[in-house]
């Protein structure tokens, strides 16, 4: 069994919510908000996160475009200042391991009394990074050298909607003690293959109508779901 965490992409923040609440409504563990359109803006990302969050569902956010540090800052002044009612309950980065910044996203989430339980998925061996590698020898050695930094480990396949070797995915969780997310190339169809090597199922493309359409095929989303969750096996 794997959790699994649809991605919703904000494309205009009544659908968003909309999408995020269908999700969740299915039985999806939580939504990550993600905003391709406007990535240097975090306004809408945090009107979505506002109206979806109610304290009882968990959601999280990816600040695209903004280091890791850089995310944890905007996050900590977003509900200083008010424009986040609430922490997320998630904070991911495709790049756990560029970023060297001192104090770390962990330390900085944990300095935080409202962020002190936002848990970071922090991206390890991914996509379209400097560190990406398919290779599990390679992978699991970032893990061993980096896992610290991030309270789930996330991982990819080479690209957008491209499946991560299951060596690759088995590897990385034999070297870490944390949870193992993969964000990339999970299916409806090929969801079995992984709900034994992995914690977390981070999906959208393969269950939405279109790359970063913002729109879930309700039917492929609730077989994703039910397939990870193991329902009716």
């Amino acid at each position: 069994m794997a959790e699994v965490y649809p991605v919703v992409h904000i494309n205009d923040e009544l659908t968003a919510c909309r999408q995020a609440e269908l999700a969740l409504s299915l039985g999806a563990d939580g939504v990550f908000l993600i905003d391709h359109v406007r990535p240097q803006e975090v306004e809408r990302l945090f009107n979505v996160h506002n109206r979806v969050s109610d304290g009882s569902a968990w959601v999280g956010v990816n600040l695209l475009g903004f280091r890791a540090t850089a995310a944890a800052t905007m996050l900590r002044e977003g509900l200083r200042s008010g424009q986040l009612h609430r922490a997320p309950q998630g904070l991911w980065s495709d790049d756990a391991i560029s970023d060297r910044s001192s104090p770390d996203v962990r330390t900085l989430l944990a300095a935080s009394n409202r962020l002190r339980n936002t848990r970071y998925f922090g991206g390890i061996a991914f996509k379209y990074t400097a560190h990406h590698t398919e290779d599990p020898e390679l992978a699991a050695a970032q893990v061993r050298r980096y896992g610290h930094r991030v309270d789930v480990v996330t991982t990819s396949g080479p690209a957008t909607g491209r499946e991560a070797s299951v060596d690759k995915l088995r590897a990385m969780h034999a070297a870490t003690w944390a949870p193992l997310a993969v964000a990339s190339g999970v299916s409806p169809e090929n969801v079995g293959n992984y709900t034994s090597v992995v914690d977390k199922i981070l999906v959208a493309s393969s269950v939405e109508t279109g790359k970063y359409s913002g729109i879930f095929v309700k039917d492929r989303l609730k077989d994703m779901i039910d397939g990870a969750h193991n329902v009716g096996n």
